[in-house]
């Protein structure tokens, strides 16, 4: 029998986070919905509140993620099989490559669909996305906000006042306008509902990025259990199975 001598080869690859952020997001939208049903003033609702937020964090990043680890293999890997020579892109999407860190999340998705010449994102995932970027920002960078309240003495002992009446500040009075498709609440008010829509067009567009990009996504959950998953935009999913808004069927 022949030996094998042992080889090594020296490589050059890609590492990214968008999947430890995915999961995390499912994982955390899991543990939101295991609190849905608890009472108003319960420490199981206060954790499925700051899980639903959290989720929608992570579930932004994993997308910002993800879209990084496209750019690195197609336009800077020059041995990758991704890789987009500087000959084959045109002079606009070559010039939004350079300036890729400022770019808007919906700006780094088309610039990557253009370079394949692949259709852009549809105008309302497009928008729904944009929603979710202007939310992650508001919740990410602390954004201050105040309003008017009309308090009045608490009857429950060491707590001196009781709120009766809340009147939105300017800096968020005309919140709803900001979120025309999304509807998101405001911050202190997010919960289960906002995640699960967030996260909804996160998968939306990883699924529409792979479908036209032939990129796939691999990631590996802990809720309810430990599991290895996917994304793949020529495979159908079930998002509202993904998203705890619908049950699996029993197995037959």
């Amino acid at each position: 029998m022949q030996k094998h001598e042992p080889w090594q080869e020296d490589r050059i690859d890609v590492r990214t986070l968008y999947h430890n952020h995915l999961a995390y997001a499912l994982d955390l939208l899991h543990q939101a919905l295991g609190g849905a049903n608890a009472g108003p003033a319960s420490a199981e609702a206060l954790h499925a509140e700051r899980c639903a937020m959290s989720a929608i964090i992570h579930g932004f990043s994993s997308l910002e993620a993800a879209l990084n680890f496209m750019r690195c293999r197609m336009f800077t890997v020059s041995d990758g099989p991704e890789f987009i020579p500087v000959a084959d892109r045109d002079y606009l999407a070559q010039r939004m490559v350079e300036r890729w860190d400022k770019l808007a999340v919906t700006e780094k998705c088309n610039t990557i669909l253009s370079v394949l010449r692949a259709p852009l994102l549809p105008n309302e995932l497009h928008s729904r996305l944009s929603e979710v970027n202007t939310l992650r920002n508001w919740l990410v960078h602390g954004v201050c906000y105040h309003s008017r309240l009309l308090v009045a003495p608490s009857s429950e002992e060491g707590v001196p006042y009781e709120v009766i009446y809340e009147e939105p500040g300017e800096s968020w009075k005309n919140w709803d306008k900001k979120f025309p498709l999304c509807r998101f609440n405001q911050p202190l008010a997010i919960n289960l509902l906002d995640a699960q829509t967030a996260l909804r067009v996160v998968l939306q567009v990883l699924l529409s990025l792979s479908k036209s990009t032939g990129f796939n996504w691999f990631y590996t959950t802990c809720k309810p259990h430990l599991a290895a998953c996917g994304l793949f935009g020529d495979l159908e999913c079930n998002l509202d199975v993904m998203l705890g808004m619908k049950k699996t069927e029993p197995s037959p």
